[in-house]
C-alpha cells in the first residue's frame, strides 16, 4: 500500500522552554507535508484558543515567576500541558528530540503519555543512541531510536511508500476515508 501516511497526524516533540527547537520542527514539517502528513507543532498550536508557546511568552512567565505571581504562571502553564497533552493524543505518531545537556520536562510528560497511548515513536537523540538518557532506553525499544532526522525521515518514507511495513502493535491508522 503506498501512501499510507496520508493525512495522518504526527506530533513533534522536544525542547522548547531551555532550547529554540523551531528550526527541526520547520525542517520535518517541510518533508512530512510532501508526505500529507498533518504537522501537530507546539510552536504553532493547532488548537482554537490555546494559549501561546512563543519564546517571548516564556520570557514574560519568568518575569511573572520572579515576581511571585505563581497563580498566573500555573493557569497559563496548566492550559499548555492540557493542549500539548491533547496533540499527543491526536497525534498517529511522533517524532522527539532529544538533546541530553537540555531540560525537557514536558517532553518526557508527553513521551510517558505516548507510550501509555502505544504511539509509534521515533526519537532522535543528539549524539546518538549511545548518548540517550538510560531512563528513556528503559521506556522504549533501541529500535525507535535514531541518530539523526535524515534517518526517521528515510524510515517515515518507506513506510509512506510501503516498502517497510509498520509494527503492527504500535500503529492503529484509520481508513483514508475516515482521517
Amino acid at each position: 500500500m503506498t501512501n499510507l501516511l496520508e493525512k495522518t497526524k504526527c506530533y513533534l516533540v522536544g525542547p522548547i522552554e531551555f532550547q529554540d527547537g523551531r528550526k527541526w520542527r520547520k525542517d520535518c514539517s517541510i518533508w512530512l507535508k510532501e508526505m500529507d502528513v498533518q504537522v501537530l507543532d507546539p510552536y504553532e498550536c493547532p488548537f482554537l484558543f490555546a494559549p501561546s508557546e512563543a519564546p517571548d511568552e516564556h520570557v514574560k512567565l519568568k518575569e511573572k515567576l520572579k515576581n511571585g505571581d505563581y497563580e498566573t504562571v500555573h493557569n497559563h502553564m496548566k492550559q499548555i500541558v492540557r493542549y500539548d497533552l491533547a496533540c499527543v493524543d491526536k497525534s498517529d505518531f511522533i517524532i522527539a528530540y532529544i538533546d541530553p545537556n537540555v531540560p525537557t520536562f514536558g517532553s518526557m510528560n508527553e513521551l510517558v503519555l505516548a507510550r501509555s497511548l502505544r504511539k509509534p515513536v521515533f526519537i532522535v537523540v543528539n549524539g546518538g543512541i549511545e548518548k540517550a538518557p538510560l531512563w528513556l532506553l528503559g521506556m522504549f525499544y533501541p529500535r525507535y531510536f535514531y541518530s539523526s532526522f535524515r534517518e526517521v525521515r528515510k524510515m517515515l518514507t518507506d513506510i509512506h511508500k510501503g516498502v517497510t511495513l509498520p509494527d503492527s502493535n504500535r500503529w492503529r491508522l484509520l481508513k483514508n476515508h475516515l482521517r
